[in-house]
């Protein structure tokens, strides 16, 4: 599995230009290019599953009436904010990891609300040798993957104990105003030529919304691909 990298060359990395530690999130098997679109309702706290048209059909250039909670504060501190539900036209738009640590900025690709909410993130792969490898997903407890069309499954998402790979930032804890830091990892057969990743990621009330995707070998090593 990957060593720890030191904290210098990360913290020089951090600050390079946008461009410059995409390629490096790319280099370390991070997708970088996404379609977003969003955002849907959200599921509740029953954890009810709702399914949505990206999970059945893939057009990018389709636009979809979504659902999305508002909510309204008092101007009386003593009165609790006023919730409605608003129905908007939602779009897929193009979503480009700028950070080094691969973290897709949900938040900055859909239209709101981004809390009690869902999203998709649609991304290609074209690995060069063909084959079994591993998927990270990265960030909320809550989500999904889809491989060519077919969902995946994958055990419970877990902390995971790489925690140099998060920034202090983005702790691989629970908190108020921040992503959850759990992870996905899915076994999965790559076939020859594109395939197709898509996630869906349920957020339920965090003010920062992340999640990334890493792809490895079966060895662990970031998996060779063609760009």
């Amino acid at each position: 599995m990957t060593e720890p990298r030191c904290s210098e060359p990360w913290s020089i990395a951090m600050i390079a230009s946008d461009d410059a530690q995409t390629e490096l999130a790319r280099n370390d098997g991070y997708l970088t290019e996404w379609q977003v679109l969003g955002t849907f309702r959200g599921e509740t706290l029953a954890r009810r599953t709702i399914a949505y048209p990206p999970e059945t059909e893939l057009d990018f250039s389709k636009t979809y009436q979504a659902e999305g909670i508002y909510v309204i504060p008092s101007e009386d501190k003593k009165i609790p904010p006023k919730r409605e539900i608003r129905t908007r036209t939602i779009a897929w738009q193009k979503g480009t990891v700028t950070t080094v640590e691969g973290l897709l900025r949900v938040n900055y690709f859909v239209t709101p609300p981004t809390r009690q909410a869902i999203a998709y993130a649609a991304a290609t792969v074209t690995p060069k040798t063909p084959g079994e490898a591993i998927i990270w997903v990265d960030g909320v407890e809550s989500q999904y993957l889809w491989l060519n069309g077919a969902k995946a499954i994958a055990p419970k998402p877990q902390v995971p104990k790489d925690q140099y790979l998060w920034l202090e930032k983005h702790p691989w804890r629970h908190h108020k105003g921040g992503t959850s830091g759990v992870r996905a990892t899915y076994k999965v057969t790559l076939k020859p030529g594109p395939n197709q990743i898509l996630i869906k990621a349920n957020n339920r009330g965090s003010t920062e919304w992340e999640f990334r995707v890493r792809v490895l070998g079966i060895d662990g090593s970031p998996l060779e691909v063609q760009q």
